[in-house]
């Protein structure tokens, strides 16, 4: 489904509508040409007020989630609505899902029914975000960067590389592995790299690969070994993750890897977007991979506001994303997006550098600013999207630890500790033995506790 979205010109207070994000920039046909377009209740997160007269769109009508909208004009407001606005060709072709039907049957519309029906960003999936020339430009500009200029890691390969280190020794036998072989190092990269830096994930892949070549290997070890060689690493979850992912595959595949998403994610440990990576990277298969590096540089294409947390922002960035994708090289193209926004888009953005800037929303608002006569300090910064998300504040806990040593021989010591429980923090990890207590500005006398 196209996606519509609407809008009131405060110039003449003309409902207008257009595609978006394809065409995010709205402009009102009031004779004046003067573009001062306020949102309609309800359609605010989902496309920014354009300033300009930009982008030549006409008005061609009102989708179906105008209706709801419209409900909530005054009648002045809608006494204005040309008749011939009606829904457009493709809204028009649009058939209700039974459910829709027997519900729009039984009740009425009312403010409130249009309050819940209001809610943007259904059918993602099928919204045009951007022209086939533009995902093609996007495509064939981000791939020729990618292939003179990707980082050298010790999981990556890529038959197309003109980087300098593509003919080193390390990166020529990598590309001889046998897929089988190239999945495990892919799996085994992708979970080391949530929530770590790719240069300390480097060191300890190859430190794992060596220790545990295979999956078989990895699946022979015991947990205790895995975290030995996780150490350092945080977040012991993952590598439990991998060591239970690795008897799944040896223990109910046979010790082999499934080349599909789908499939990929009836591994343990194993999510949608650790699917789609595996999948693309190491298969070759067509799956978009969202990661914070992509959605910071999809909200900057489309320029996306609103919570990137939030499901409707999730599920937009998500249909950019396969849209986006190219069909020939869809493993090299989602590392060249990951790679982008974490060398050029990043929090603090090399824009002059990126080689997808002239189909960027956001830059173009920067330079069209600076284009009218206006300053790089009053600019709209490209930082702006996404929006930030307030983090939750980090809890603290106060604990009591008692070390106890045993000494064998001048320098043998042996050292008492426990097990933590298999669920929660640190789960199934060894430590000295501890008690938590309240903070002492509770007030809380924890001296019993804490001798007992």
């Amino acid at each position: 489904m196209i996606l519509w979205v609407h809008a009131v010109c405060t110039a003449c207070d003309r409902v207008v509508a257009a595609r978006h994000p394809q065409h995010p920039r709205v402009r009102c046909t009031a004779p004046s040409g003067q573009c001062l377009l306020r949102p309609v209740p309800g359609n605010t997160e989902h496309w920014p007020p354009c300033s300009r007269d930009c982008c030549k769109i006409r008005a061609v009508g009102l989708g179906l989630r105008a209706r709801d909208a419209l409900s909530r004009l005054g009648a002045s407001q809608r006494a204005l609505i040309p008749p011939t606005m009606v829904a457009p060709p493709e809204v028009k072709k649009l058939k209700k899902s039974s459910t829709e039907a027997t519900a729009a049957k039984r009740k009425p519309a009312t403010a409130n029914a249009a309050k819940a029906t209001s809610k943007p960003v259904a059918d993602v999936e099928e919204t045009s975000y951007f022209t086939p020339d533009i995902a093609n430009q996007v495509q064939q500009s981000l791939l020729a960067w990618y292939d003179a200029s990707h980082r050298a890691l010790p999981w990556r390969r890529n038959p197309h590389s003109l980087a300098p280190h593509s003919g080193s020794p390390e990166h020529k036998a990598l590309l001889e592995v046998p897929q089988q072989a190239f999945i495990y190092r892919v799996w085994i990269s992708e979970i080391m790299c949530q929530q770590t830096q790719v240069a300390r994930a480097s060191e300890y892949f190859v430190r794992w690969l060596a220790k545990w070549p295979s999956v078989r290997d990895l699946a022979a070890a015991s947990l205790d070994e895995v975290n030995e060689v996780w150490a350092g690493l945080g977040y012991y979850r993952r590598a439990k993750y991998l060591h239970d992912g690795a008897k799944h595959v040896v223990g109910e595949l046979g010790g082999t890897f499934p080349t599909t998403s789908r499939e990929l994610q009836k591994i343990p440990g194993i999510g949608a977007y650790t699917g789609a990576a595996i999948a693309s990277i190491a298969c070759g298969q067509r799956d978009a991979v969202v990661d914070a590096n992509v959605i910071r540089v999809i909200s900057r294409l489309l320029r996306l506001g609103g919570d990137p947390t939030s499901r409707a922002s999730q599920d937009a960035v998500a249909a950019a994303a396969a849209q986006l994708l190219s069909p020939d090289r869809p493993g090299c193209f989602n590392q060249a997006m990951m790679e982008l926004g974490a060398v050029v888009c990043t929090q603090q953005p090399t824009c002059e550098t990126c080689p997808i800037r002239t189909a960027c929303g956001a830059w173009h608002d920067l330079e069209d600013h600076i284009a009218s006569g206006g300053s790089a300090a009053t600019a709209p910064p490209v930082t702006q999207y996404p929006a930030k998300v307030v983090k939750k504040a980090r809890t603290q806990q106060m604990v009591a630890v008692c070390i106890l040593r045993r000494t064998i021989g001048p320098k043998d010591h042996n050292y008492l500790l426990v097990k933590r429980a298999e669920k929660g923090l640190l789960a199934g990890l060894w430590e000295f033995p501890s008690v938590q207590f309240a903070p002492p500005a509770t007030g809380a006398d924890n001296s019993a506790k804490v001798t007992s």
